[in-house]
């Protein structure tokens, strides 16, 4: 409910800068799908243009994305009003995008698209730690040997906050450091302080030194990767700072996913474990040894982001989130939909366009009216009531529920057990494998 003043708040600021009109209700739409391009806002060209002016509105590889913290707000109020939709919503981005990255042969753009599906996933951990509500203009950048006190006390502060064991994490930073200092990725803030880090090991013979204290018994598994495969390890991630903490761990992500590698990571932490089983990343177990000696012992997962592998990890996430076309749809969401059925800023919000597969707002709209319409020819005389009751009330001139009884010469409760009966058959006409031809 906060959020729902907060976002009307926001919307009626930037009335301001353009007039009412129909990139409202499209940036609703891009707020609650991540970003977006104009063929997922089913936008046209004037339309887009109006929402690339909005000053919070910002160009990305995937299209337009609302700037934080105003993206988030507007969604969380858009979850709370019109759950129905917004299950629509993603649900029709996630089908886009997950065709747009088997088409694609980029390995930058499937990356951006890749995290774009993960901006979909939900799942509690992945969403607050991923794509959590906060500003972020952080910079990223490999370190040098010149980062290495910054790197020492960024670690020590990793170390207490986990209850890790300081002189262990001071001697395997230490080791990091002589090995390769460009396995720390820093970021920085505004003013060019270094406030986070993550650490990642390439897995080979070279380094199988800094990689076995972290997965022991795990470790041949991962050096066992076909030749030509490259596998990382990714020791530790830290940042206070929660959007920068997000840009660390997404960059990392882009990165792995950009070069087809196994990603694999080794921690105690409770909080990165839900992360990780969010992500459906694979777990293998614990390592023999309490490592941090603080009680816990790492737990090991892994996920490969080889182009092969994508696809089925793509998918488990798009499974596991719930967002696979939904449940049948309902006579109300068939009625609301009718109802709006001339106004495409309003059937854009309808859930049905994901009931089961995706639909544009032109063809859901066209999908209804063939329903109604093979419903009234139908030879069943109560379907063929129905049909007429759906045309003539929602499609047809404005008439009133008892009018139409009238003409039918039904009583009112037949009537409208009809009315509810033909809603039902269009929801379930709609929810067929295939669109009405």
């Amino acid at each position: 409910a906060v959020a729902d003043g907060a976002a009307r708040e926001i919307v009626e600021r930037l009335s301001r800068e353009r007039p009412t009109g129909a990139w409202q209700h499209a940036l609703i739409r891009l707020a609650t799908v991540w970003s977006a391009d104009e063929e997922l806002l089913d936008a046209d060209p004037d339309l887009f243009d109006t929402l690339a002016g909005l000053s919070p509105v910002v160009p990305t590889e995937l299209g337009l994305a609302l700037a934080e913290p105003f993206r988030g707000v507007i969604e969380l109020a858009h979850r709370w009003r019109r759950p129905a939709a917004h299950r629509g919503a993603w649900a029709r981005a996630l089908a886009h995008r997950k065709k747009l990255l088997a088409e694609e042969p980029a390995a930058d753009r499937r990356s951006r698209l890749t995290e774009g599906i993960i901006a979909l996933a939900d799942d509690d951990a992945v969403r607050e730690t991923m794509f959590p509500i906060s500003v972020t203009r952080d910079v990223i950048h490999t370190a040098t040997p010149d980062d290495a006190d910054a790197i020492g006390t960024l670690m020590r502060q990793w170390a207490r906050q986990g209850g890790l064991d300081a002189r262990w994490t001071d001697r395997l930073v230490e080791r990091w450091l002589v090995d390769d200092p460009a396995s720390f990725q820093l970021i920085r803030d505004g003013g060019d302080r270094i406030i986070g880090l993550t650490n990642t090991q390439q897995v080979t013979e070279r380094t199988v030194n800094c990689v076995e204290p972290l997965l022991q018994q795990h470790t041949d598994r991962l050096l066992d990767r076909p030749r030509g495969t490259g596998g990382w390890l990714l020791g530790a991630a830290y940042c206070p700072d929660r959007g920068a903490h997000a840009h660390l761990l997404r960059g990392l992500l882009r990165q792995v996913i950009m070069g087809g590698l196994l990603l694999t990571v080794s921690t105690p932490n409770p909080d990165y474990q839900r992360l990780l089983r969010g992500l459906r990343f694979q777990r293998h177990g614990t390592t023999a040894d309490d490592v941090y000696r603080c009680g816990r012992k790492p737990e090991i997962f892994s996920q490969d982001f080889g182009s092969a592998a994508l696809p089925d990890w793509t998918e488990r996430l798009a499974r596991t989130s719930g967002m696979r076309g939904g449940p049948r749809p309902t006579g109300q969401e068939v009625a609301r939909a009718l109802t709006g059925i001339a106004d495409p800023a309003r059937l854009a919000e309808s859930p049905l366009l994901s009931s089961p597969r995706p639909r544009t707002v032109a063809e859901l709209r066209a999908d209804l009216w063939e329903a109604v319409r093979r419903l009234a020819d139908s030879e069943v005389r109560e379907e063929a009531e129905a049909g007429w009751i759906l045309r003539h009330y929602y499609l047809g001139r404005p008439r009133t529920h008892q009018r139409l009884a009238q003409q039918l010469h039904i009583s009112r409760a037949t009537y409208f057990r009809r009315l509810r009966h033909g809603l039902d058959l269009v929801g379930g006409a709609l929810a067929e494998e295939r669109s009405v031809p």
